[in-house]
């Protein structure tokens, strides 16, 4: 096969679409297939250009030192605001728009790839396919479109006049998402990273679905880390990953003032980055046990798993995220420690198939202030020794991930 693959974040960039994608490209040129990349320049997710190689440049067109063909469109610069991220996203369709177009004409590919959030790209990927009439299949990687209706009113905001321009842009982002919904329609294929999500696109759109966990994105330790040595009473909580709306962390911030005026003595450790950043350093200041760490080469995770008694995955009580698994949850898993999870929906049930762990509602600050008091009074129940590292290892083998990828865009072409 030959592939084109739309996206709008790609390598030298850290994080999970990023390696989901590698993961794609590996996947595919290890049997040989051809892979050519259309991506804007690195700017993920500070908004900023983050390499200055020739290669990374927009217009730019070389070949990775892994294999495949990358192909630069153009971004613009942004912040943290939806509005500025909104208009870059805009740029890198309409450019990525032209520049698939040329990159199809140069490759002639069997099958047009795209994968989102964001959005964007996937109509770009629908255009380029219908331009050179090829089939085109999406990664999904998050409940979308539902999450739009959802998103602008979680935008935090005192000002009067973004607020106006909330209101504003709501309707906007409605619309966006009966766009998105029509092109799901119209493509030759969705794959997901759950399975509700992957049945609730098939009853919607009609179209053909499979599913693709990110626990192929998970490295498993050989060995289990040691267990931290922290006095009773005292519990270190470690959440790595995305701070953003969707995530709520506002709420592990109160759970942990809760616990903390219980007696329970709470340190959480939050790495990472995203638009909600700001919002939870605020909500934070003055308090000394909730830290904050700047984004991490993987390589040096293992030194904040030495420090933590258990990590904290958490997601809002929206009704679609219901229908997700997020990425880190798998991580998680795989780390060999104690995992706590603040979530409802299809994740709880991942949660009770690992055994690495306790669960509670999403945004009940009362539920996990309580969980983590209960952890520091019985500190035994954060040895979960190596059952999650087993439990994805046995379940990434026996779905042979790699092998579904491959004939799903098969069967695309195919069709």
């Amino acid at each position: 096969m030959r592939v084109l693959f739309i996206t709008q974040q790609w390598e030298p960039e850290h994080g999970v679409p990023q390696r989901r994608g590698r993961w794609m490209a590996d996947t595919l040129m290890s049997r040989g297939h051809q892979v050519t990349v259309v991506a804007p320049p690195p700017h993920y997710s500070e908004g900023r250009l983050l390499s200055s190689l020739p290669e990374d440049q927009a217009g730019a067109v070389s070949v990775s030192q892994k294999g495949e063909t990358i192909y630069r469109a153009h971004f613009r610069p942004h912040d943290t605001r939806i509005s500025t991220r909104v208009v870059d996203q805009a740029v890198v369709a309409i450019s990525s728009l032209a520049t698939g177009i040329r990159a199809a004409r140069d490759t002639h590919p069997d099958i047009i790839l795209t994968t989102s959030p964001p959005l964007p790209a996937t109509f770009t990927a629908f255009v380029v396919a219908r331009v050179v009439r090829r089939p085109f299949v999406v990664d999904l990687r998050d409940v979308w479109p539902e999450l739009t209706r959802f998103v602008i009113s979680a935008d935090p905001s005192s000002s009067h006049v973004r607020a106006v321009l909330k209101r504003i842009a709501h309707p906007a982002f409605l619309f966006a998402g009966s766009i998105f919904g029509y092109l799901l329609s119209q493509s030759d294929g969705v794959l997901t990273t759950s399975q509700s999500h992957a049945q609730a696109i098939r009853n919607r759109y009609g179209v053909r679905t499979s599913t693709l966990f990110n626990d192929i994105l998970v490295a498993l330790p050989k060995n289990v880390p040691p267990r931290n040595d922290s006095s009773a009473r005292d519990i270190h909580v470690l959440y790595t990953g995305n701070i953003g709306r969707a995530q709520g962390l506002e709420n592990a911030i109160e759970a942990a003032k809760r616990a903390r005026q219980h007696g329970t003595n709470v340190v959480l450790r939050l790495i990472g980055q995203g638009a909600h950043l700001p919002r939870i350093k605020k909500l934070a200041a003055g308090l000394p046990y909730i830290e904050f760490v700047p984004l991490s080469e993987e390589s040096t995770l293992q030194e904040h798993y030495a420090w933590a008694d258990t990590i904290l995955v958490h997601l809002k009580d929206w009704p679609p995220l219901e229908k997700t698994i997020p990425s880190k949850l798998f991580t998680a898993i795989g780390s060999g420690l104690h995992v706590c999870l603040a979530a409802n929906g299809e994740s709880t049930e991942i949660m009770r198939r690992s055994r690495v762990g306790d669960c509670v509602p999403a945004m009940d600050p009362d539920a996990l202030a309580q969980l983590w008091r209960e952890l520091a009074d019985n500190r035994e129940r954060l040895d979960v020794s190596d059952r999650g590292i087993n439990w994805l290892r046995e379940t990434v083998v026996a779905a042979k991930p790699d092998e579904i990828f491959i004939d799903f865009l098969e069967q695309a072409i195919r069709n």
